[in-house]
Order: C-alpha cells, then sequence, then structure tokens
C-alpha cells in the first residue's frame, strides 16, 4: 500500500491543461476523487499523474485533496 497524504490546493506549484469533459466526469463522481500522483521540483510540489483529478477537486471546491508523493517511496 503507497503512503496518502492530504495536500492543500495551494502547495501545488504546477500543472497542465486538460480536457474539461474529464475533469467534469469526476467532479460529478458520488465518491471521493482517488489521489494524485506528485513530486518535489524545486521545493514545491508537482503533478506527475492526476491533473484532471486536482482540477475536479477545484471544480468541487475541495480546498484539500489526497495525494501520493512520490518522493516518499
Amino acid at each position: 500500500m503507497l503512503p496518502v497524504r492530504t495536500f492543500r490546493t495551494s502547495d501545488i506549484a504546477e500543472h497542465w491543461a486538460e480536457d474539461p469533459d474529464v475533469v467534469a466526469r469526476y467532479a460529478a463522481m458520488d465518491t471521493p476523487i482517488p489521489p494524485i500522483l506528485v513530486r518535489t521540483k524545486d521545493g514545491r510540489l508537482v503533478i506527475v499523474d492526476g491533473n484532471h483529478r486536482y482540477n475536479a477537486a477545484l471544480a468541487r471546491g475541495q480546498t484539500e485533496f489526497d495525494a501520493i508523493n512520490m518522493d516518499d517511496l
């Protein structure tokens, strides 16, 4: 099992463009959004996998979300 930590949206330094339809599908889910994968770059967190999930969490109004920090593995 991988460690999961809760991060604030303000902890994320970088993320990339995404497909709005995918973001909308994640945001509309009745279940929690699965954790995203992050790593540290230049002292800030960068999304490795999960841009759509991250943006869906923002669309839901979440200020915290679960993430797996790849640096901890």
